[in-house]
């Protein structure tokens, strides 16, 4: 019985080892294309200055490995070099310096961002939603509630929109 246990015991413990490297070789191999992205998107970035979409990878890279500041400056940069008449594409550039901002607790800031890429593209939902977890964060229902009336004339069946709603008459009845 005890020889048993025993190697039951081992091969539980050889099966987490096991599943441990595979999940280190899987995060390595993750950060290894990330940084092969980076050096690629960098050299891109500087062979072609007006190449705005290879500075918008490169500063979603840099935001995905949380340095916002190498971010908010590519994201910047990029901004001057867009193309004009790309209203969704500009609106998506600002949601993502909004989101960025966001990141560093610099609320009003990722706010103004949401807001004028809702003014370039009002019916860009990811901003909505952005903007209301914003608002839901700092408590504010007012701002919140109006948000939340866009949203479901865009989408009343999206599960976002859904859960504010709920959000919303659960706040509404306490403070009613």
């Amino acid at each position: 019985m005890e020889l048993i246990l025993a190697k039951l015991y081992l091969i539980l413990v050889f099966s987490v080892l096991v599943l441990i490297t595979i999940f280190l070789a899987f995060q390595i191999n993750l950060k290894q294309n990330l940084e092969k992205k980076l050096t690629t998107l960098k050299q891109q970035t500087n062979q072609n200055a007006d190449a705005y979409e290879s500075q918008f990878k490169l500063g979603q890279i840099y935001l995905r490995k949380k340095l916002y500041s190498k971010a908010i400056k590519e994201f910047r940069e990029c901004f001057t070099k867009w193309d004009k008449n790309d209203r969704l594409g500009l609106a998506s550039l600002l949601n993502t310096l909004g989101f960025t901002y966001y990141q560093l607790k610099e609320f009003n800031i990722a706010a103004y961002y949401y807001k004028t890429a809702l003014t370039l593209a009002p019916d860009y939902f990811t901003s909505l939603s952005n903007l209301a977890y914003l608002y839901q964060q700092q408590g504010q229902l007012q701002e919140l509630n109006n948000i939340y009336q866009q949203m479901f004339k865009l989408a009343p069946d999206n599960k976002k929109t859904q859960e504010l709603r709920e959000y919303l008459e659960k706040r509404l009845i306490k403070s009613g």
